[in-house]
């Protein structure tokens, strides 16, 4: 019985957010229905629900799982005399034992890959829903440089992308976006673009500020 206690008490430290998180999430709100408004075309339930998912689990795994600097642990740091700029790089790809860390990192990006086509058709394309999470798990990757005890790890970059690989094809099997060609090649304007990006920015400068 404690045990359960215990785990459900963890379970809701994680996912239980602070306050000023649903200030961002607000901010998710009304920017999608400012690019919908701008391009003349209705909101859709399917990709608010995409946004605000993905901003919630952004604020998730960058709070409490990957880790990124906070400007309370700076604000720390320095009244420690610590200096912010931690490096402890890992630049051999599978120069280690990859472990479980490394099939972690491949979970963490699958709902990336699965919500980004969700919110925008433009990463229906595994090219670019690739890429984008290459891209963001760099720059977390970096941001490791000014915290304590974490390292900048090119296998968590692959493994990332590899997740951000199977979320999207996982999308496009339960949509049918393989059989879908002429709604991959639409040439109408797609105003969420570059959302699942805006969107991962904010849930870094909220968690940053957390």
């Amino acid at each position: 019985m404690e045990y359960q206690l215990s785990f459900l008490k963890s379970l809701q430290d994680l996912l239980i957010l602070r306050p000023l998180f649903f200030l961002g999430l607000l901010c998710v709100i009304l920017l999608c229905l400012f690019l919908f408004r701008r391009h003349h075309q209705s909101p859709n339930i399917r990709i608010l629900a995409g946004s605000v998912l993905l901003y919630y689990y952004m604020c998730i795994m960058l709070k409490h799982v990957t880790g990124v600097p906070t400007l309370r642990d700076w604000i720390w740091m320095t009244d420690l005399g610590e200096s912010i700029f931690h490096p402890s790089l890992q630049l051999i790809p599978f120069g280690a034992d990859l472990g479980f860390s490394f099939f972690l990192n491949i979970f963490l990006f699958i709902p990336f890959g699965f919500l980004c086509p969700m919110i925008s058709r433009s990463y229906a394309r595994l090219s670019r829903t690739v890429l984008t999470g290459i891209g963001l798990s760099l720059i977390i990757e970096l941001s490791q440089l000014f915290i304590l005890y974490r390292a900048t790890d090119i296998n968590d970059i692959i493994a990332n992308g590899l997740g951000a690989i199977l979320g999207c094809l996982c999308y496009r099997l339960l949509s049918g976006f393989f059989f879908r060609k002429k709604y991959l090649l639409s040439q109408s304007p797609d105003p969420l673009i570059h959302f699942p990006v805006i969107l991962f920015f904010l849930a870094f400068f909220f968690t940053f500020v957390s």
